[in-house]
Parts: C-alpha cells; structure tokens; sequence
C-alpha cells in the first residue's frame, strides 16, 4: 500500500509508545443515549505500531492470519477471543509488511542505520525474504536460483527513498492465493519472481477468475470468488469474475484504504482516511448499518490502513473481523496515538475495541 508509508514507517519505527487503561468517549451524534450506550473502556493494547497488511495463510492444514508492526504475529483464524496472537521469528530488520499465496509467507523488511548529520535513523536496506514452515524460519527469497537473492536483488539495489509494496489476494480458497511485489510501479509474482501484466500505479489485487489489479488502496473478493469489491475515494465499485463493473455505491467516509466483504458480498465493511462502516445490501440498494459500536468508538479520528473477516461467508456481527488503525493527525484527548494497532471485533464480545 502507498498510503503515507515513509512517514509511518518512521514513528512506528522509531516512536515510544506507552501502554495504559483509556475510554473511549461517545459520538456526539443523534440518538446520544444509543451512543453512551456503546461506550466501551478500551483495552489495554498489546499490539502497537503501524500495519499495512493482514495476510491469510495456511499452514499445515490450519487457517491463519498474519500481520507485521516491524514484527510478525500470526493467530488462528478461529482462534476467537482478545489476545490470542502468538509472535513468531521474523527475518533481522523492521518487517514493514507480510503477504501470502498458497504455498509461502512474505515479509518485506527494511533495514536501518543512523544519519549522524540529521541526528536520526533512515531507512538503509529492503530485502525480500520467505518462508515455507508458518513463520518459523526465513530465508531470503531466491527466486532465480542463484543462491544469493532472486526477485529480492531488485529490492536490495532500489534507492532509499524508492517505492516498493507486497500484497496479496487473501483468496478464501487456498489454490487462488497468490502474492506480489510491486517495484517501481511494475509487478512481479512472488512466488517465481516472473513478471506479471498489472499496469502502473496498482496497490492492491484480489481473485475472481483470476487476478485482478486495482489502482486503490485495497479490493477484495467474495467468498465464492465471483466478485470483487475495490474503491476509488469514498465509492465502492463492484465487478465481476470478467472484470465487468456490475454496480458501485457512495460510503460516508473519508478515501478508503480497507475493504472486507461479510455475508457472501452482501455486507461490506470499509476503513479509512476518516472514519470506518459497515454497508448491508438490501435489494439493490447499499446502505449504511450500525455495526456494534463501530462507528461511535473507530470514529473519524482515526485512520483504518486494512481489515479482515475471518469468515466472509458470515454475517459481521457473526465472525471475527480485524481492522489496522491509527490516529488520524495529531490526535486528541479522546484519539491518542496509544490506541495505534490492531483493533477486532469479536462475536462473543459483540464490541470493537484495541486488540
């Protein structure tokens, strides 16, 4: 994703974060005792820093999520509850990201080193590494057999300051997970380092019928693969398995940056540059519904980078859901940057709140 990276890539790199007990203070909107009412006190967070992607992975049979915040956790997609992340090896370096496809993990990792004239640590290396045993060791990601380092070569040689991405299409069936890496706008499989033909400017892809790549933030398809789901600014357009628009609709947030589907496609929820909702499909019309205290607790104060299902053939408030949040600007009494992580909703909990 390009969404102000270098610069959140530095404080959550560089930042000290203090943990501690917060409240989360209600909306000042219409009907305020149903917004007092979802009032939540916020947990204490264990996870903090900036997270750019969630990847779904399978290892061994079992379903899970992987995220990196400079490490890389990992949980059971079923895995229900506040708290049950585990932490796992990670390749030496800030592991900025993680993607997947059927057969391995990705983490893009950018090594550091101080600039003694500003006075300041600066980004000074990007490798590209992988590993095939959930996590548990790492290898750089020799693509081309030349036992050094393959399709990371061309991460290692770009400049400092040069763009560089992975993602993943995080497809329900396993066979239709595939990962990438975009090096200066050109995008390359990383599972073989080959080349593939997604255009300039993609930041994000998902699967139905096939790979597709979209210009935004992130897409997303529906459980059965037939459709995906990708936005441009605050609008949600939807297409077909041939890559046809077959419908779009206008959300109340700020320029999208996440997307999951629920209920098969019928239920979208978005996270933003302002704000997060849920939509609910009813005939043919989109239209917003309350989702717990989503609204009232992520509210416009924060930025949402990237969410998750766990399972998108369940209704939202039935499975497990996973958004990245920050705060949005310099904060305020009620959006401090403590809150920065990883955020869930859980069905027996039946609240958002910090993970």
């Amino acid at each position: 994703m390009q969404k102000k990276v270098s610069g959140l890539v530095k404080k959550a790199v560089y930042s000290i974060l203090g943990a501690g007990f917060v409240f989360a203070f209600c909306s000042c909107q219409d009907p305020i005792f149903y917004h007092i009412n979802q009032e939540v006190k916020l947990e204490e967070a264990s996870i903090f820093g900036d997270i750019y992607e969630i990847a779904r992975y399978n290892h061994g049979g079992e379903e899970r999520l992987y995220f990196a915040n400079g490490y890389i956790y990992y949980k059971a997609v079923d895995a229900d509850g506040y708290g049950k992340w585990h932490k796992c090896s990670k390749p030496s370096g800030h592991v900025l990201s993680v993607a997947a496809d059927s057969n391995a993990l990705y983490a893009l990792v950018f090594g550091s080193e101080r600039n003694d004239l500003r006075g300041e640590m600066q980004i000074s290396s990007k490798h590209i590494y992988k590993s095939t045993d959930g996590g548990a060791t790492w290898v750089l990601n020799d693509t081309d057999g030349s036992g050094t380092e393959g399709l990371s070569d061309k991460v290692a040689a770009l400049g400092k300051g040069s763009a560089v991405e992975i993602m993943s299409t995080n497809a329900m069936t396993n066979s239709n997970r595939k990962a990438y890496i975009v090096i200066k706008g050109e995008a390359f499989d990383l599972s073989d380092g080959s080349a593939v033909t997604a255009g300039n400017g993609k930041h994000s892809c998902a699967y139905a019928g096939g790979v597709k790549f979209y210009s935004s933030a992130s897409a997303c398809s529906d459980p059965s693969g037939t459709k995906i789901f990708a936005s441009s600014g605050a609008k949600i357009y939807v297409y077909n398995s041939s890559g046809t628009e077959i419908e779009n609709f206008m959300t109340s947030v700020g320029v999208i940056y996440g997307i999951a589907v629920f209920d098969n496609g019928n239920e979208v929820l978005v996270t933003s540059s302002s704000g997060s909702a849920l939509y609910r499909k009813t005939g043919s019309s989109w239209n917003e519904v309350e989702y717990a205290n989503l609204t009232s607790t992520v509210s416009s104060l924060y930025e949402g980078y990237y969410t998750i299902a766990a399972d998108p053939s369940k209704s939202a408030l039935e499975t497990a859901a996973y958004a990245a949040i920050a705060v949005e600007g310099n904060g305020s009494n009620s959006a401090q940057f403590t809150h920065e992580g990883l955020w869930a909703y859980y069905p027996a909990r039946g609240k958002w709140n910090i993970e």
